[in-house]
């Protein structure tokens, strides 16, 4: 059935572009963040939720730490919920060359049977790290 108004061709038109950015939004952050980085940062996430601080400060760039950094973390693990989580995504990426050094930002929702948390984890020299692991 052909469409008759112009304005029922721009709502189709309108639908298709909706679906083609959502299936292509993955696609687009996969582009920014390869798996071994996503591991790595999911990783990160998984150690604040075992609340092995320790790790994490071990790991943290000096000059964001601080006296204060691990009462932060104790904080920040108290607001995940306990447990698996029921699904994990990745709705967030990016990523900045500046002198010299490269930063990988991660976004990842995390959701615990309907309770919801947002964790993003920023990677530096993220490349570099991720090699170390292997």
């Amino acid at each position: 059935m052909p469409l008759e108004t112009p304005l029922q061709r721009q709502l189709m038109l309108s639908m298709f572009l909706i679906a083609l950015v959502a299936c292509s939004q993955l696609g687009l952050l996969q582009k920014f963040a390869s798996p071994t980085e996503q591991s790595l940062a999911r990783n990160y996430i998984d150690l604040l939720r075992q609340h092995r601080h320790g790790a994490i400060e071990t790991a943290m760039d000096p000059s964001i730490g601080g006296p204060s950094l691990h009462d932060t973390l104790v904080s920040m693990a108290a607001l995940i919920p306990a447990g698996e989580p029921t699904s994990v995504t990745l709705i967030g990426a990016n990523r900045m060359n500046a002198s010299g050094s490269e930063t990988v930002n991660l976004t990842f929702e995390y959701n615990f049977s309907g309770k919801w948390i947002v964790a993003n984890v920023g990677l530096l020299n993220a490349s570099e790290a991720a090699q170390s692991l292997r």
